[in-house]
């Protein structure tokens, strides 16, 4: 498997002509995570935009980033062969090149924002400048979010994106990302003109529909919001509030979603299963759902067959009864290869690895499951059980299903007693395949209902029972040591782990 060969395979037309505009004179590696302002020409923003969405979507929904992390981490999927990530062996290649990729699409967001700022004239052909702004820092924070959720502490801010004139930025501690998150989706909602249609021909997820991004970036807002609930309660609650009233998507026809094509611009996922079969929808997973009887597994998993009646089917399979079943997460490399053989378990289901699988940004549904839990908090004015109900109701939506939804929800009732447990169970379970913020939602709330690996660790070591965050990239030993050292130094006391709690993980005090 090659990681590089797979990512450099996606870039379509639209990037090369962007690349053949625009050069960002990389003499070394810090260019990944700083602006070269000194980069000659401008492409119209809206390739850049193109460019930019398409590289934060493989860099989400990646055969590396969701398959071989998010989607372990967060035990949607089990692997059923090569096991060394479901049991915490990260590569350090794969850590590098996760961080690069995300600093060079923050700096495709960052020169949208640098060629608005400087010639706004000549950008207006494109849409209203101050919603092109707005769009790149609601993609900004998108990232920002994501690396911060995966990391901890980050180079952001005012020392971040400033090419050669700082080529070592400081890392911002979390607590001041999750603020300057809030800061930079509140300044983007405020300025949007939603009555302008915006870098249309670029705009892969609405369009140019600024109604619709102003909607996103209130909901990443509450996202944010949401998220720091615990470890600093008034900010959040500050956050939430503001978010819900400036309005908040709460229907499917307003999810942010990156709709892949056809090779060579289809799903990474879909690309990763030609030749291959390394993934199965985990015991995690299959368990819960099961117990629950939710008629998403449908949707979710694909059935396997048993080996009962001796028979192979034409595509090699034994033929037998249809059941779901999830693959042991964390199992060796020779007992896993060896239950691969026999067939009994469940892969992720073709809609999910179908080319045109869309990259899922935010959907209604976990902006109902927010809700519910800010009216529980009284946060804001609404029944939290109906939100709970609602959030319930637009995932089954989302997932096409349309029976066995009243019996479901009448086996999961809102249970106000222990409502940021069973809303962070729910929310996990609607988060299907967006493993990051799976993964960073148990964090929050029950990290205790992820299983360990069941044979163990491989020969990583740390003390939690499962990840709670990525080691920082080897590549910043050499190009900002100083820096990332203090960050992991006033961050976990000098342990750069992955056992390490997050500040977004404690509570407010800790």
């Amino acid at each position: 498997m090659n990681y590089f060969k797979t990512h450099n395979k996606k870039l379509g037309v639209v990037i090369l002509l962007l690349l053949m505009a625009t050069t960002y004179a990389c003499s070394d590696l810090t260019s990944n995570y700083n602006e070269n302002p000194n980069a000659t020409g401008n492409a119209p923003t809206p390739y850049l935009l193109t460019n930019a969405q398409k590289s934060l979507s493989d860099q989400y929904w990646g055969e590396f980033p969701l398959g071989y992390f998010g989607n372990l981490y967060s035990q949607y999927w089990s692997q059923n062969q090569y096991t060394a990530e479901s049991r915490y062996a990260y590569r350090p290649s794969v850590v590098n090149s996760i961080w690069e990729d995300y600093y060079l699409t923050l700096n495709t967001l960052q020169q949208i924002i640098r060629q608005n700022r400087d010639k706004p004239s000549e950008q207006a052909q494109y849409g209203k400048p101050a919603n092109q702004i707005a769009v790149a820092k609601i993609l900004k924070a998108f990232a920002y979010q994501n690396m911060t959720e995966i990391w901890g502490s980050i180079p952001f801010g005012k020392d971040a994106l400033k090419g050669a004139a700082n080529t070592t930025p400081k890392y911002t501690p979390q607590k001041d990302v999750y603020a300057g998150l809030i800061k930079m989706l509140t300044e983007a909602s405020d300025s949007i003109d939603t009555s302008v249609e915006t870098m249309a021909s670029g705009d892969i997820i609405y369009g140019g529909d600024m109604a619709k991004w102003k909607k996103l970036a209130n909901s990443l807002k509450m996202r944010v919001g949401i998220r720091i609930a615990d470890a600093n309660p008034q900010l959040a609650e500050q956050a939430v509030k503001e978010a819900h009233s400036a309005g908040v998507i709460t229907s499917n026809d307003d999810n942010a979603l990156f709709e892949y094509k056809a090779q060579p611009n289809n799903n990474p996922i879909n690309d990763a299963y030609i030749g291959r079969d390394d993934f199965a929808v985990s015991n995690t997973l299959v368990g819960f759902m099961k117990a629950n009887d939710d008629p998403r597994l449908s949707a979710y998993a694909e059935k396997t067959f048993t080996d009962k009646a001796g028979e192979l089917l034409e595509d090699g399979r034994p033929s037998g009864v249809d059941e779901y079943i999830g693959f042991p997460y964390g199992m060796e490399q020779g007992p896993a290869t060896a239950r691969k053989g026999t067939h009994e378990w469940s892969r992720p289901s073709l809609r999910v690895r179908e080319a045109t699988a869309p990259a899922i940004y935010m959907t209604a549904a976990e902006m109902l499951f927010d809700q519910a839990e800010a009216a529980q908090r009284g946060w804001i004015s609404a029944t939290p059980s109906a939100k709970y109900e609602a959030a319930i109701d637009a995932s089954m939506e989302y997932w096409d299903i349309s029976s066995g939804i009243s019996a479901y929800k009448a086996n999961v009732s809102y249970n106000p007693g222990n409502f940021k447990e069973q809303i962070a169970h729910q929310k996990w379970v609607a988060l299907y395949m967006q493993g990051i913020q799976g993964w960073s939602v148990l964090r929050r709330t029950d990290i205790d209902f992820l299983n360990p690996p069941v044979d163990g660790k491989t020969s990583v070591t740390f003390d939690a029972d499962v990840a709670l965050r990525y080691p920082y990239p080897t590549d910043e030993d050499q190009l900002n040591e100083e820096n990332k050292d203090a960050a992991v130094s006033n961050q976990f006391g000098g342990t750069d782990d992955q056992g390490q709690k997050l500040w977004f993980q404690k509570e407010s005090g800790q």
